[in-house]
């Protein structure tokens, strides 16, 4: 009989024992993947011109054929790869709202004249990579490099994306070998404005201390004669002597 309580006993701990470890497996939280690093690189300021445009990336071979044909007429002479730059993206503007534009870094001795404008770029910290594949499937690489960024404690986006297209001559690439340097900007964060202090915490010092200036009332000195009385009135209707 003893032997027949010590089993039960045993089995009612082990199914115990074996529940706790089932409620500790099911609150364990999922394993978050790991964050994709980034190189975090310095680059230099520089002047550049351009082909402003608005609308779907659809128009690229447009600007291109714009851009090459004005500095061509220009004897604009390129001192680096073209470049596109992009002020927005399809996840929050719609495709006629887009906002960018193709151009070339080159010193310049005259302002350019139109299509082309001439800018500068001054963003000199970006968080880079090379992006290896056809030109319109870079936005899973971009959504890896901006959830880099999320993870640094000193740093956020500062400025629009910059495309480097490294090839010189695409058309000769196949688009799987095609090759972008992907910029994105980052600055130090602007720090948060601190709270004014509370007047009210000096105890209430500030209004009370305006009567310190004032010149106090001196006090009367006591006297041992009797105070004089007043003279008497006349009554109405007579006289006084």
């Amino acid at each position: 009989m003893e032997n027949a309580r010590s089993k039960v006993v045993i089995a009612a701990a082990l199914v115990a024992v074996m529940g706790c470890k089932k409620e500790q497996v099911e609150v364990q939280e999922p394993i978050q993947p790991e964050v994709e690093k980034f190189p975090v690189i310095d680059v230099d300021s520089f002047d550049y011109v351009c082909i402003e445009m608005v609308g779907s990336y659809d128009k690229h071979g447009e600007a291109i054929a714009k851009l090459q044909q004005a500095i061509k007429e220009q004897g604009i002479e390129p001192t680096g790869p073209m470049f596109g730059i992009y002020y927005n993206s399809p996840d929050d503007a719609s495709q006629d709202m887009l906002e960018w534009e193709i151009g070339y870094p080159a010193s310049l001795d005259a302002e350019p004249s139109a299509p082309l404008v001439a800018k500068r770029w001054d963003y000199t910290e970006v968080v880079s990579t090379v992006y290896k594949g056809p030109y319109q499937s870079t936005s899973k690489t971009y959504s890896k490099m901006f959830a880099f960024i999320g993870t640094l404690d000193d740093r956020e986006p500062a400025g629009p994306t910059l495309e480097r297209f490294l090839d010189e001559d695409p058309d000769m690439v196949e688009p799987d070998d095609l090759q972008t340097e992907i910029w994105i900007p980052i600055e130090q964060p602007e720090p948060e404005p601190q709270p004014e202090a509370d007047t009210a915490a000096d105890g209430g010092k500030g209004e009370a201390s305006k009567g310190d200036d004032v010149a106090e009332e001196p006090d009367e000195e006591p006297t041992d004669q009797p105070a004089e009385e007043p003279a008497e009135k006349p009554a109405k209707g007579k006289k006084g002597k």
